[in-house]
């Protein structure tokens, strides 16, 4: 699977986002990691999480798969407090170049944003 970084403000361009898709990229996306699914006429197809759009090309650049996938069952290990929850956001921090997290636990999406090296498997 092949992962990319997708950047879309209206600044863009409209045209750059499937007319269906644009509500789910409204009022602007920044650095969302997405799996690149195939493409579909002229549109890519990007996922992540629950939410899949069709994008021009020209919004994403590519980047190595993250270390965890949406969804995944994760616990942070110390110093930050010891949480198990379930990655629902990886976005791209772009002064360090890498990816970050953001978790779900019990249910509550944490405020908080999580580094690799923060993050074990549950």
């Amino acid at each position: 699977m092949r992962w990319a970084r997708l950047t879309w403000f209206k600044e863009h361009g409209y045209d750059k986002v499937h007319p269906e898709d644009r509500v789910h990229l409204e009022p602007g996306i920044q650095g969302q990691l997405v799996k690149m699914c195939g493409a579909e006429d002229s549109w890519q197809r990007v996922k992540w999480g629950n939410t899949e759009v069709r994008v021009h090309h020209s919004l994403l650049e590519e980047t190595p798969s993250p270390r965890f996938d949406y969804g995944a069952r994760v616990k942070a290990i110390p110093p930050r407090t010891p949480v198990v929850g379930e990655i629902v956001s990886i976005r791209w921090h772009f002064k360090r170049e890498e990816p970050f997290y953001f978790l779900s636990v019990n249910g509550k999406t944490k405020g908080s944003q999580y580094w690799t090296n923060e993050l074990n498997d549950a």
